[in-house]
């Protein structure tokens, strides 16, 4: 796929911990391609778990609009947590989920940036018990579409004015 996320105008990948967020085939609500987060494996992961995070910037001369993404899982979902943050302001906190779910953010116009940290952490006993562990999280179908006011149309108001009135 196109290099991620250079050939993605407004996208950024913050690499805290690990390696950053790549385009991937595996899993995708609609298309052939998703965002997919950094696989963690639970034999490197500290105390603190591990994070990695992805932002999305709008332009200056953006006008005010909704920032929409569908997000998804394919580990435990009790591990895992996206955290959403607006402008380095905490927004939300989006638990994983095993099917994708989409979330919704209002934005006022102007330069804004969405801060999507993917959080794991495996805890003490996952890390202990045999079988798969590890994960990621995929995010897909992401847009931001600007919202138009619609100006009034110029109509007499029937209703009365609370409004003094000077007649000649």
């Amino acid at each position: 796929g196109p290099p991620f996320p250079e050939d993605y105008p407004g996208w950024s990948v913050d690499d805290l911990d690990s390696e950053p967020w790549k385009l991937s085939q595996e899993r995708a609500r609609t298309g052939d391609w998703s965002i997919k987060a950094p696989m963690f494996d639970p034999d490197d992961v500290g105390i603190d778990g591990a994070f990695s995070a992805i932002s999305y910037t709008t332009e200056p001369d953006s006008g005010a609009g909704v920032f929409r993404m569908w997000y998804d899982s394919d580990a435990d979902p009790t591990r895992q947590l996206l955290v959403v943050l607006l402008d380095d302001e905490f927004e939300e906190y989006l638990p994983a989920t095993t099917s994708f779910q989409q979330y919704s953010l209002p934005m006022e116009s102007g330069s804004h940036t969405v801060k999507i940290q993917y959080v794991y952490d495996p805890g003490l006993e996952r890390r202990l018990q045999d079988g798969p562990q590890g994960g990621a999280v995929f995010i897909d179908d992401v847009s931001y579409e600007v919202l138009r006011t619609v100006a009034p149309s110029p109509r007499p108001s029937r209703s009365p004015s609370l409004s003094p009135t000077l007649s000649p």
